[in-house]
C-alpha cells in the first residue's frame, strides 16, 4: 500500500503539480481489480470521511462576533441550535461577552468593562446562565408576549380623568406616578403594590412640571417658584425644598440629582440635598424653542443638554417653505462643557402640544420626536439634511406616487445614543382610524377632526426600535376582541412577507390567550408586529369608540396604558406577580370605560387626603 502511495504521489505535471487525470485513471483501474468485500471495506472508510466544511469552526470570535452584528439578538442566540459544533462555538464565554456588548452594552459597560479583574472574571463565569434569559425576556418584551396583565382603577376621590392629568403620568424603576389632582401626585410600586400620596405641607398647588426617578419625586410650585424633592422612602416625609429664579420648562430626575431648564431657558443641576450646578449654553444658537437635560446612568457628573432650534428655510422649487429642525447635544463633565453634537432634519415637531417633544429611551438614551404628514404638499418625507452625521431616508418603501398609503402621518425618532455618541434615526407609520381607531379629540364639546387622525407624540411609547400605541377597536373581523394597544415596527423593519400577527388576550379565567390573526395587508403596512386585547364581554356595548385620550409608558419590566378611569399593565418580570382579585381590580373596561354608576374601590394610603373625611 505504502508503494501505491508514492506511485501515486508521482504522477506530477511538469510544474510539480498533481496529475489529476492521470491518478483519477489509475485508481479507476485499480477499482476494477479489487474484490467484493475489498470494495466494501473501501467504501465504508470514504463514507466516513465528512467533506462538510463548517465555516464557523474555521473563524475566530472577533470575525463571528462581527457577522452577528449585523444580526438581532432572537437571531444571534437560536444560531446556537443549529448545530452540536454551533452550540459549543456560540456558547462560549468569549462568545457571550461580545454578544452582551453589542445587545446589552449597558450591562457590559457597568458590570465588565468598569470592573476590577476578579469581579469581570465572575461575571464572565455566570454569563452562561444571564445571557439566556435576558435575552429570552427581552425577545418575549419585543414580542409583546407578557406574563402578567392587570388593570387598575383610580382612587375615587381623584378627579384625573376629568382634567386629564393622567397625560402626564409616569414610570420609573416599577413604579408609577400621576396628578390626582392639582395639589397631590399618587406613587404606586407595581411590585410591592406600596402606594403613597405626595403634597406641599400648605396644600398649595403644584405645576404642570413634575418629575419621578428611582429614588424621589421632584414637583415644582409657584408664588413663590420653587421645587420640592421627596425621598421614596416610607420613612422620610418632609421634601428637600429650593428656590428658583423663574418657573421650570422642564424637569428631568435620575437617582438623586434634578435637570431643570427655566422658563428663561436657564440650565441648573441640583444634587438633591446640596448644591446646585449651573451650566453654560453660550455656544448654542438662538432662539431655542425646547432645552432637555438628560444624565448618564453609569457617570452621574455626565450631563447631556439638548436644545431644539427651528431653521427659517428657503421655499422648495414648489413654492412651499421647507421645515427644518436643528438639534444640539452638548455634553458636559462636572459642569464644564466638552463635546458639541450637531444635527438638522427636514421635519417638524407637534406645536400643538406645550409638552415638549423629547422621550427618555432604553439604556440611558433619549430621543427627540418629529412627525411628518402625508397631507403634507412635498410628499411622504422632506428632503433631508445632515452634517457630520451618516443617515439615510427614514420611509423608503412607501412612494408618493403609488396613492394614499394606510397611514396618515409618520412619527420620525432622532435618537442620540450616549454610548455611541451618534445621533440615529427610526420611523413610524401612524395608523388612520380606519386602520386601528384610536379615541378621537374632544374640544369644546365637540370633535377635532384634524387632531383625531392620529395620536400625538407624547401619547406612545418608543422602546428598543419599537412603538407600542394605544388604541381601540371593538369591530375588527378575525377576532372577537377589542383591541387595547398595538406594537409598531419601524419603517426599516417592516418585511415584505409578513407572517400571521400575535394577538394578545385573556380567557375566561383571566389566563393570557394567543391568537394567530392570518396575515392582513392592512396590519403589514403599518408595522402592526402585536397587538394586546381585551376580552369581548368586558367590552361596553354602544361604545365603538371612547371619546377619551390615552397614554402609554413602559421600560423593559413593564408597560401601563393609562386611561380617563384607570390603567392597565402589562408585566414582563416572572417575579412580579400582579394582583388578579376581582373584588380589589375591576375588569379592564370598567376602568378605562366604565359606566357612569361604576365604582372603583380606593387603595389605603400612606397619607390621608384631605376630601377624606374620618368616621
Amino acid at each position: 500500500m505504502a508503494s501505491l502511495a508514492r506511485y501515486l504521489d508521482s504522477l506530477r505535471l511538469g510544474d510539480g503539480q498533481p496529475d489529476m487525470k492521470a491518478r483519477k485513471q489509475e485508481l479507476s483501474n485499480l477499482i476494477q481489480t479489487l474484490s467484493g468485500s475489498e470494495v466494501r471495506y473501501l467504501q465504508a472508510r470514504i463514507n466516513a470521511i465528512d467533506f462538510r466544511m463548517d465555516i464557523c469552526a474555521c473563524l475566530p470570535i472577533e470575525i463571528l462576533l462581527q457577522i452577528f452584528s449585523f444580526l438581532d439578538l432572537e437571531d444571534a442566540m437560536r444560531a446556537r441550535s443549529i448545530s452540536r459544533q454551533w452550540q459549543k462555538i456560540f456558547s462560549s464565554p468569549d462568545f457571550y461577552i461580545g454578544i452582551t456588548k453589542q445587545q446589552f452594552f449597558s450591562t457590559w459597560d457597568r458590570r465588565y468593562k468598569s470592573a476590577d479583574p476578579g469581579s469581570q472574571m465572575n461575571f464572565k463565569a455566570n454569563l452562561c446562565k444571564w445571557l439566556p434569559n435576558a435575552a429570552s425576556k427581552r425577545i418575549k418584551r419585543l414580542r409583546g408576549q407578557y406574563s402578567e396583565i392587570s388593570a387598575y382603577p383610580y382612587p375615587s376621590f381623584t378627579n384625573i380623568g376629568m382634567n386629564g392629568d393622567f397625560e402626564s403620568a409616569q414610570l420609573c424603576n416599577g413604579r408609577i406616578a400621576h396628578k390626582v389632582d392639582s395639589e397631590t401626585i399618587l406613587v404606586k410600586d407595581l411590585r410591592s403594590h406600596w402606594t403613597k400620596l405626595f403634597m406641599d405641607e400648605n396644600r398649595v398647588s403644584l405645576s404642570p412640571r413634575w418629575a419621578l426617578s428611582d429614588a424621589f419625586l421632584v414637583a415644582s410650585k409657584s408664588h413663590p417658584f420653587q421645587l420640592l424633592a421627596w425621598s421614596l422612602d416610607i420613612h422620610h416625609e418632609s421634601p428637600n425644598i429650593i428656590r428658583l429664579p423663574n418657573s421650570v420648562a422642564y424637569l428631568y430626575a435620575y437617582k438623586d440629582k434634578v435637570g431643570i431648564v427655566t422658563s428663561t431657558n436657564e440650565v441648573m443641576i441640583w444634587n438633591i440635598g446640596g448644591e446646585i450646578l449651573s451650566l453654560d449654553l453660550s455656544v448654542v444658537p438662538s432662539p431655542v424653542k425646547h432645552i432637555m437635560v438628560h444624565l448618564h446612568p453609569d457617570n452621574q457628573k455626565h450631563i447631556y443638554v439638548t436644545s431644539i432650534i427651528d431653521l427659517e428655510s428657503p421655499e422648495e422649487d414648489d413654492g412651499h417653505d421647507k421645515p427644518v429642525t436643528e438639534i444640539y447635544v452638548q455634553e458636559f463633565e462636572g459642569g464644564k462643557p466638552e463635546t458639541l453634537h450637531h444635527f438638522e432634519m427636514a421635519a417638524r415637531w407637534d406645536s400643538t402640544y406645550h409638552i415638549p417633544p423629547f422621550a427618555s429611551m432604553e439604556d440611558g438614551s433619549f430621543g427627540i420626536i418629529l412627525q411628518d404628514s402625508f397631507d403634507y404638499p412635498r410628499g411622504p418625507m422632506g428632503a433631508i439634511r445632515s452634517r457630520n452625521t451618516p443617515f439615510s431616508d427614514p420611509c423608503k418603501h412607501i412612494k408618493p406616487d403609488e396613492g394614499k398609503p394606510l397611514f396618515s402621518k409618520i412619527l420620525i425618532v432622532v435618537k442620540f445614543d450616549i454610548h455611541a455618541r451618534c445621533f440615529t434615526t427610526s420611523s413610524y407609520h401612524l395608523p388612520t382610524p380606519r386602520v386601528l381607531p384610536m379615541p378621537p379629540r374632544i374640544v369644546n364639546g365637540s370633535i377635532d377632526e384634524e387632531r383625531s387622525a392620529t395620536l400625538q407624540f407624547h401619547e406612545a411609547l418608543f422602546w428598543r426600535g419599537q412603538a407600542i400605541i394605544p388604541t381601540q377597536n371593538n369591530d375588527w373581523h378575525g377576532t372577537t376582541e377589542a383591541m387595547l394597544a398595538a406594537g409598531l415596527e419601524d419603517c426599516s423593519s417592516i418585511s415584505p412577507q409578513r407572517h400571521n400577527t400575535p394577538w394578545y388576550g385573556q380567557d375566561e379565567s383571566q389566563n393570557q390567550k394567543l391568537w394567530h390573526v392570518p396575515e392582513d395587508p392592512v396590519l403589514a403596512e403599518c408595522g402592526v408586529s402585536f397587538c394586546w386585547l381585551d376580552r369581548e364581554d368586558k367590552t361596553p356595548a354602544g361604545q365603538p369608540l371612547s371619546e377619551d385620550r390615552r397614554v402609554v409608558r413602559g421600560d423593559d419590566d413593564f408597560v401601563v396604558l393609562f386611561g380617563r378611569f384607570g390603567y392597565v399593565v402589562w408585566c414582563f418580570d416572572e417575579s412580579v406577580k400582579l394582583p388578579r382579585d376581582s373584588s380589589t381590580v375591576p375588569p379592564f373596561t370598567n376602568c378605562l370605560f366604565p359606566s357612569p354608576n361604576s365604582e372603583v374601590t380606593i387603595y389605603s394610603l400612606a397619607i390621608p387626603h384631605p376630601s377624606i373625611r374620618a368616621n
